[in-house]
């Protein structure tokens, strides 16, 4: 259900179309659109809060990462996508903590310009000193060796400058991901001559 999208308020898994209320009960399945579900058959359920335009799963309200201090100063931010990455998520900290990572340009020399916080665990928030130019960077983790990265961006813009914007920063997503599967290829033959 991690990949399912809402039908009718209901989750839906894309791969048999089973639809889930919000208490988790299967409400609908499309192949026998009669059928009434077993109450016995669900999913497990989390607290959900919206918060940055992102949708928090958590197993208590105090997990809630506090993104409104850091993260609401400044411009408003705009989505620029979901990319997903064959990585550990202990990896995409390393790509992340990386002090050459510059969402703006590919200059390493001004890497020691930006500032990093970790707002939550899988969430860093990187910024220019000014804090005119954000970047949130949301991790999920999918598997031991996948995670998707949720993207977005802030800087002083006009609206007409909001597709060039997303645009520079989808293509720097790009690169990174890139960066982080060879790193991750490079790890795994690494640990398989050496296991």
């Amino acid at each position: 259900l991690s990949y399912g999208c809402v039908r009718d308020d209901k989750l839906a898994c894309i791969y048999h179309g089973w639809r889930f209320d919000q208490d988790g009960r299967c409400a609908y399945v499309p192949a026998q659109p009669d059928f009434k579900p077993s109450s016995r058959v669900g999913a497990t359920t989390y607290q959900c809060v919206e918060s940055q335009g992102f949708i928090w799963a958590l197993e208590s309200a105090d997990e809630l990462p506090d993104l409104v201090g850091e993260a609401n100063a400044g411009h408003p931010f705009v989505d620029i996508r979901s990319i997903s990455v064959d990585a550990s998520i202990d990896q995409v900290h390393s790509g992340l903590n990386d002090a050459a990572f510059d969402p703006w340009s590919n200059d390493a020399d001004r890497a020691d310009e930006f500032a990093h916080w970790w707002l939550a665990r899988d969430v860093i928030l990187i910024s220019t000193p000014d804090g005119d130019e954000r970047v949130l960077v949301a991790a999920q983790v999918v598997s031991e060796a996948q995670c998707v990265l949720h993207v977005q961006a802030s800087a002083a813009r006009t609206e007409a400058a909001v597709p060039k914007f997303r645009s520079h920063h989808h293509a720097w997503l790009k690169r990174f991901r890139s960066s982080l599967e060879s790193g991750a290829r490079l790890a795994n033959i690494e640990g398989q001559a050496n296991g």
